[in-house]
């Protein structure tokens, strides 16, 4: 099954959307402009979802949108930066991996099931755009590409 973006539904991959953003909170202030804060945009079959790390907890979203529609550029602020990642699907996460700031970075980290060693949004960025394409299949990625 394939839909307008050119998503094919199986169960070997996973697809997320990272969106990088100004944050709002206090130290906003002190981190790269435009990279203050990052949250995720993923789906399934049925609906999207919208994954938003907030300091301790994590905000939840199902956007009444179709599935067919594109949502991350819906939601697209005019200086948000958007990587789509494309994941193997592997095994659940049988524990907590990550040591340190309990961020929205690390809660991004957590929900893909990815082991990489940055604290900011603007770190994470950079690392999933110069990750080389044979370090991908080491991190389950299959495919990082930037939207415009």
């Amino acid at each position: 099954m394939s839909d307008s973006l050119g998503t094919t539904f199986d169960n070997n991959t996973r697809e997320y959307w990272i969106v990088f953003t100004q944050g709002t909170h206090l130290i906003s202030k002190l981190l790269k402009k435009d990279f203050s804060h990052v949250y995720v945009i993923t789906r399934d079959k049925y609906n999207w979802i919208v994954l938003n790390p907030m300091r301790l907890y994590l905000h939840i979203e199902l956007p009444a949108v179709l599935v067919s529609e594109d949502l991350p550029r819906k939601l697209r602020l005019p200086n948000d930066h958007i990587v789509k990642v494309t994941l193997y699907n592997r095994k659940p996460l049988k524990q907590f991996r990550y040591f340190g700031l309990i961020n929205c970075v690390t809660h991004t980290l957590y929900l893909m099931g990815l082991r990489l060693y940055v604290y900011t949004p603007f770190q994470l960025y950079q690392r999933l755009i110069h990750l080389k394409s044979k370090e991908m299949p080491g991190y389950g990625i299959q495919s990082i590409r930037q939207i415009a």
